[in-house]
């Protein structure tokens, strides 16, 4: 497998702070002071892994919760991908919050989002409303889904889907990784495994960037763009959505296969795995 990679995060227009966090397959942003940051990477390896978490808008240390949870994604990097080793993740994740936030008083809480690219396929699992997409074909595809009020309200036929990005249960999050919240491996929601393919193009983001833009509007973004480098589009990206108000901290990482990996996917562990989530 041979992909190119880049993440830009940046506080917005509107904050002073960036609670937004990364992982760019072993990359984050270390240093919660500096607000805006940029990350590239090249790589030909059988196992990737990234994630964009969002420390939660309303609660103290966001930015505590989102560095906690980045720093345990190296796990998936030492074990086969299983809900055993998202137990894993949560647990250590948790643990860190709970040592940094000890004796403060103060609660932390963040969204969660993990794309694993192992050999030829494609894992995505997410708690919150922190987002991963899939450009193929000039279509583009919502491989998360979102963990908020206003989504559960679509979900039981309350709403429609064009009525809940507008809605003030939008923001609303009903799941989400936290020092002092009940969380576990069914909490995650688990798209089934993708087979990947050359000129795939992976986008994982924070809220702030798809509060500010729409569907159509990332759609024609990265058709318009699908030929430049994978931080010239994150960087367009984040552009459109501070140009668009810039409401909140703003995370976009890109993903561009450049050669899918061998065609040995190990389909029944991953289907077995993929049931988690999917039923609620």
């Amino acid at each position: 497998m041979r992909i190119e990679s880049a993440v830009i995060s940046h506080e917005g227009k509107i904050r002073t702070n960036n609670e937004d966090n990364y992982f760019l397959n072993g990359q984050f942003r270390e240093d919660c002071s500096e607000n805006r940051r940029k990350e590239r990477q090249k790589n030909t390896a059988e196992r990737c892994i990234f994630s964009v978490c969002d420390g939660m808008g309303g609660i103290d240390n966001g930015e505590v919760a989102s560095k906690c949870s980045v720093k345990a994604m190296k796990i998936f990097q030492k074990k086969n991908w299983s809900e055993q080793t998202l137990e894993e993740f949560l647990e250590m994740a948790k643990k860190d919050m709970e040592k940094q936030l000890s004796g403060k008083g103060e609660e932390s809480g963040t969204t969660v989002t993990v794309l694993i690219l192992e050999g030829s396929v494609a894992y995505a699992v997410n708690l919150g409303d922190s987002r991963i997409y899939l450009y193929r074909e000039k279509e583009l595809l919502q491989l998360s889904k979102d963990h908020t009020q206003a989504q559960l309200m679509v979900d039981y036929g309350i709403l429609q889907e064009k009525e809940a990005r507008s809605h003030k249960g939008g923001h609303a999050l009903t799941r989400y990784l936290g020092a002092d919240n009940e969380v576990s491996a069914e909490d995650f929601y688990c798209h089934e495994p993708l087979r990947i393919e050359k000129q795939d193009i992976f986008l994982l983001c924070s809220d702030g960037l798809t509060d500010m833009l729409a569907d159509n509007e990332i759609k024609k973004c990265l058709e318009e763009n699908q030929d430049a480098g994978a931080d010239q589009i994150a960087e367009i990206l984040c552009s459109l959505a501070l140009s668009s108000g810039g409401k909140d901290n703003v995370t976009c990482l890109i993903v561009k296969i450049k050669e899918a990996g061998a065609k040995k996917a190990l389909w029944e562990r991953a289907a077995s795995f993929f049931k988690i989530g999917n039923e609620t």
